[in-house]
């Protein structure tokens, strides 16, 4: 038995972590894709550990995390509602995941050949849920073009104008297992039913609204914006054979990131990629500083002159925002309202987590990764969000990667993903979908890994190193 152990824990932590996240499509069938990680993280951190050649690294990124750690358990004596101990539990634990992604990924050196599996892995998860997202559209969109032609109406009914597949579509091991008082509740019925998409509106037309192997559509989204830009890496390093079957599979991503209609993760998306591309073109930083500051200057002057704007542009730009139904906006604002009353209610620890509101549809605390740091742990919990945040931006923002091509793209994407993830935190909260915040800081530290590979090996090259030099 010890030696099986010994013999397990010298498997390199980033070819375990590669299987970890390749096999997320069976976490999903299993039910337990939100409680996986952490006992898988834990592993690699023991290899880690046991293969360790020199002293343990104690990051500062790793650092703050444990201080987030240490508020959120300090927050929780602030819970007023037992039901909602699992709930803390939850966001508990994808802080403690991306506690251990970092002190993984502090510890080790990120190769070409580490690096590839672990995208590959990402892109073989996200990509089969994809392609299987694509056919159930054609799948829906069959009977509807088969009703469309009188040819056909006399093999079809006027119920093949629903949506079919919509929904749950099985129950999990997992959910079979569940008690009744978890599977009751809105968090353990997706955990105990999954579905591929539901069935909703966009400017009121009827259509499926794809969720993939994600609890929610918003954070399928979310997930689809921090993750395409990193895979985009993969090119560089893929054979030129091999890149049609590559460009298939981004074609399926772009394709199930548009019908989440998601907007704010699309937007987050596209702005994330214009300060890549401002961060990563040669320019001087002073310059770099200017255009982005001028950037968010034209940004408020917009939001002003918007608020100023005459009632036909404002009407229009409301008809934009309630595409989907006005329910979305005025729910959203209501939640928002009830967070920062919260906070005016107890600031410095907050309520430990997300509290139930009489007549709000959803939570106060929801729909916003800051605003739900600071009404869950108060004060203390979001300047630790912001100085988490600003260290990724301060080290992916002012990286200068060279040397290897392929993690040097990683070095430079990173950023496009960060940025995503920060303006979408405005409305959307990982936390709550914990394979969704899993991808994000596992790109992170992919991230920061490979700069600090093709940073080392650009400057201090291997001729030099041999001299002592």
């Amino acid at each position: 038995m010890r030696r099986r152990v010994d013999s397990f824990l010298r498997t390199p932590p980033l070819t375990l972590l590669a299987w970890l996240v390749r096999l997320f499509p069976l976490w999903w069938l299993l039910g337990v894709d939100q409680i996986i990680w952490v006992p898988g993280l834990l592993l690699c951190a023991a290899c880690v550990v046991a293969q360790r050649e020199s002293k343990l690294r104690w990051d500062p990124l790793f650092k703050l995390w444990l201080l987030y750690l240490v508020v959120q358990l300090a927050s929780a004596a602030f819970i007023v509602e037992p039901q909602r101990y699992i709930t803390f539990v939850r966001n508990l634990s994808t802080g403690v995941s991306a506690t251990l992604l970092v002190f993984i990924f502090t510890n080790l050196r990120l190769d070409r050949a580490s690096a590839r599996k672990l995208l590959n892995g990402l892109l073989f998860s996200l990509g089969l849920g994809a392609v299987i997202c694509v056919a159930l559209v054609l799948l829906t969109l069959l009977p509807r073009a088969l009703y469309t032609f009188n040819a056909f109406a006399s093999f079809t009914s006027t119920e093949t104008a629903e949506l079919p597949y919509m929904g749950p579509l099985f129950t999990t091991p997992l959910g079979l297992l569940l008690p009744a008082s978890i599977r009751e509740t809105s968090y353990g019925g997706l955990i105990a039913a999954h579905g591929l998409a539901n069935t909703s509106s966009f400017a009121d037309v009827q259509y499926a609204r794809l969720r993939g192997f994600f609890m929610f559509s918003t954070l399928y989204a979310a997930a689809l914006s921090v993750s395409i830009p990193m895979l985009f890496a993969l090119w560089v390093a893929t054979r030129k054979r091999i890149k049609f079957g590559l460009l298939a599979i981004y074609g399926a991503l772009f394709f199930n990131f548009a019908l989440t209609t998601a907007r704010i993760a699309l937007l987050s998306f596209a702005i994330g990629g214009v300060v890549c591309l401002l961060f990563n073109i040669r320019l001087p930083r002073l310059s770099q500083r200017v255009l982005l500051w001028g950037a968010l200057i034209l940004l408020v002057a917009g939001a002003a002159l918007l608020a100023l704007a005459p009632r036909q542009i404002q009407t229009q730009l409301q008809r934009f925002l309630v595409l989907r139904g006005a329910g979305s906006l005025n729910d959203r604002t209501l939640i928002y309202l009830a967070t920062f009353a919260g906070v005016a209610e107890r600031p410095l620890l907050g309520w430990g987590t997300e509290r139930d509101v009489y007549r709000l549809p959803y939570p106060a605390g929801s729909h916003s990764g800051c605003f739900g740091a600071l009404y869950m742990h108060g004060i203390f919990g979001l300047a630790l969000f912001v100085m988490i945040g600003w260290t990724l931006w301060r080290r992916l923002a002012h990286a200068k990667p060279r040397g290897d091509p392929f993690l040097a793209a990683l070095a430079g994407l990173s950023l496009w993903s960060l940025v995503a993830f920060l303006v979408n935190s405005l409305t959307d909260n990982f936390e709550l979908d914990a394979s969704t915040f899993m991808f994000a800081w596992l790109l992170f530290c992919v991230g920061l890994a490979a700069r600090d590979a093709v940073s080392k090996s650009a400057f201090v090259p291997v001729y030099l190193r041999n001299r002592g030099g």
